[in-house]
């Protein structure tokens, strides 16, 4: 039986639909539950596909992070939530309380260091506290038998259709992004089945098959919604097997994807287009995507499959692209001086409705913001929604952690519908990042992108750049003069 001292919300044997918990803890002032909760989360996680070896890690850090927060519970911040749920990334596991920010201690910077998740994240919620997350991937059933075996096509014609929520539809949808990766995707989370259908179900993730008149499978593509980004999907999972290159299948399945997403009133379609080669920019252009901003040095060759980066010491970058559906939301923006020519193109060329105003005061005593680290890509992802007046401290705070040392690259997101926009941003080029572009559209924000390169050049070797993407990348450079 669960202790008096649990306040349970729990669901089993059916994951629970993306940004919905399965299981809630509220957990008072009483350090004699940290060791139980700690070997019950972990179980559970092992249960929902976490390794073995991530199990008995996965304790120790629970346990060790939730004696620490306990330290902070008073009358005003009674207790400490602890969430879990599935979600595109993989299994979370959630610690929410209202006492001081985080501060995390050697041992876990160690554990977090070494790999213990394959993503974590620290959000700090202003009035609402703070939350630790650690994402883990799962296994489980990979879609039977997979090969990269080339297929004699019976027939050329080529439509298209949603991809439904039998195994067989799934089976065909990962056997199209096996062929063409093989298991190096950079989502390995829709290798398999139960995970596949249950982001078809929650609504968040829309995939589309295209096949021939006889059913065989020639592609797949796929819009997905991230949850730092409410009300956008991003366009991905873009694959065309070889032996149906040629027949047009690329164009009718973003056209398919296209009205897909209409379909479902989503404010708009963004992507970020490898810059290593111009297949997808081609598409994109096709389609009417505006290239609105990049990120340089956004993944180490040592991640992807491509045997011309093979052993070289560089990393590669990706642009950021976007096609509006919603053009009559006004977006009111406050934008720095500098870079207000490229943004407002940006909207322009968009047909987003916008209102500039002038930049005004911090509003807030405390910031939201969230900090996402990517251990295997050794990134780390700063998204700023709100400026309060403790954001210098906070940002000092974060740039003296020697964790970040390890890291190769940080890109920031900052809202540009904060008033304290313009001073947030002159902050961090007086600190050496630089404007990179923007990312509008999201529910969350409308957000100017910014990027310290840790002191490593850009290898503009490896970028190859359509005329609109060379376009923007020349203006980009200009700026960092």
């Amino acid at each position: 039986m669960m202790p008096a001292r649990y306040s349970i919300q729990l669901r089993f044997g059916i994951a629970a639909s993306e940004g919905e918990k399965m299981l809630q803890l509220k957990l008072k002032d009483d350090k004699r539950l940290v060791a139980d909760t700690a070997v019950f989360l972990s179980r559970i996680a092992r249960s929902f596909g976490v390794s073995a070896k991530r199990e008995n890690m996965l304790c120790f850090a629970l346990e060790t992070v939730l004696e620490k927060r306990m330290d902070q519970l008073n009358e005003n911040n009674p207790y400490v939530l602890v969430e879990m749920q599935e979600s595109a990334s993989g299994l979370k596991i959630s610690i929410t309380d209202k006492g001081v920010p985080y501060v995390l201690t050697e041992n876990q910077k160690k554990l977090l260091r070494n790999g213990l998740a394959d993503l974590f994240t620290m959000d700090q919620l202003g009035a609402d506290g703070q939350r630790l997350t650690l994402c883990f991937r799962q296994s489980g059933d990979i879609a039977g038998e997979l090969s990269k075996e080339k297929i004699t096509l019976l027939d050329t014609e080529a439509s298209c259709e949603l991809t439904g929520t039998r195994d067989e539809d799934i089976i065909e949808a990962i056997r199209c992004i096996y062929s063409v990766y093989g298991y190096n995707y950079v989502h390995p989370q829709l290798y398999h089945i139960d995970h596949f259908r249950e982001r078809l179900k929650s609504g968040k993730y829309i995939s589309v098959l295209c096949k021939n008149a006889h059913g065989q499978s020639l592609g797949h593509v796929a819009l997905d919604e991230q949850d730092e980004l409410p009300g956008l999907m991003e366009f991905c999972n873009l694959v065309v097997k070889p032996s149906a290159r040629g027949l047009g299948v690329a164009g009718k399945l973003t056209a398919a994807v296209f009205e897909a997403g209409k379909t479902c009133k989503t404010r708009g379609i963004f992507s970020k287009p490898v810059m290593q080669h111009t297949a997808t920019q081609k598409i994109l252009d096709h389609s009417g995507f505006v290239p609105c901003g990049m990120n340089f040095n956004a993944m180490g060759t040592d991640i992807i499959a491509d045997k011309e980066f093979s052993g070289r010491d560089a990393r590669l970058h990706w642009a950021f692209s976007i096609a509006a559906f919603d053009t009559e939301t006004e977006h009111v923006l406050y934008l720095p001086d500098e870079c207000k020519p490229f943004i407002l193109d940006v909207f322009d060329r968009t047909q987003m409705n916008y209102r500039v105003m002038e930049a005004g005061r911090v509003m807030s005593p405390q910031s939201e913001i969230s900090y996402h680290v990517s251990n295997a890509a050794r990134t780390i992802e700063v998204i700023i929604n709100r400026v309060g007046a403790d954001f210098e401290k906070r940002m000092d705070t974060f740039r003296n952690e020697k964790e970040t040392d390890l890291i190769e690259s940080i890109l920031v997101h900052l809202n540009m519908n904060d008033p304290a926009c313009p001073a947030c941003y002159r902050y961090f080029r007086d600190n050496g990042y630089i404007f990179t572009g923007c990312l509008p559209g999201s529910t969350a924000g409308d957000y100017l992108l910014l990027e310290d390169l840790r002191g490593k050049p850009i290898e503009k070797s490896t970028i190859v750049a359509e005329p609109n993407y060379e376009k923007m990348l020349n203006t980009l450079y200009s700026m960092m003069q």
